[in-house]
């Protein structure tokens, strides 16, 4: 939000306008509250940073620079936006609920025992993820200076990150549509 009111940006601000104001008002309606366990996390769980044998079983993480400690949820969330959806991050992309609920049946298996806490931000931690991703993008295509583009489908970076934004709007979108079916699946699954 800082960004957009920012001179610099002046000529660009009208891309992303709309997108800013929509984060800034759902955003903080999806923190996590500050007092959650935190734990060792991965930080960065996205599908690519899965590795899978030849029988299509995970077998382990790469890219560990991001190994942390923080709250289980901003891991859940992310992996959440990555591993529901099908594409690239800048192609708008269906949310995938069956998939929601073969992550939370594979948490239920093999996870630690969570919070009541815990349990009543699963699922808006991968909205919340995905807003803050979309806020990143957003900021990206004012300041034009961070993630890499794909010069064979976009004219420059800020066209790139512009279609990310939306795409993963889009994402947080259908993921609210969703949210009462995950709460349930949560329930049945986590408990609480």
């Amino acid at each position: 939000q800082a960004a957009m009111g920012h001179p610099r940006f002046a000529s660009q601000r009208h891309l992303v306008a709309d997108a800013a104001g929509f984060m800034s008002d759902t955003l903080p309606t999806l923190m996590l509250p500050p007092d959650l366990p935190r734990r060792v996390v991965h930080g960065d769980p996205k599908i690519s940073n899965v590795l899978f044998n030849e029988a299509g079983a995970a077998v382990g993480l790469i890219d560990l620079d991001t190994c942390n400690t923080h709250s289980w949820l901003v891991d859940l969330g992310d992996a959440v936006r990555s591993w529901c959806r099908n594409g690239r991050e800048d192609e708008d992309e269906a949310f995938h609920l069956d998939r929601f609920e073969a992550i939370l049946r594979g948490y239920a298996a093999e996870g630690p025992a969570l919070t009541a806490a815990e349990k009543a931000c699963v699922a808006g931690a991968g909205r919340l993820i995905t807003l803050e991703l979309a806020s990143r993008f957003a900021r990206d295509v004012l300041e034009d200076d961070y993630f890499a583009y794909d010069a064979t489908r976009y004219p420059d970076r800020r066209a790139h990150n512009l279609a990310r934004t939306h795409a993963m709007l889009h994402l947080a979108a259908d993921m609210a549509t969703h949210h009462d079916a995950m709460q349930a699946l949560v329930h049945q699954y986590l408990g609480g």
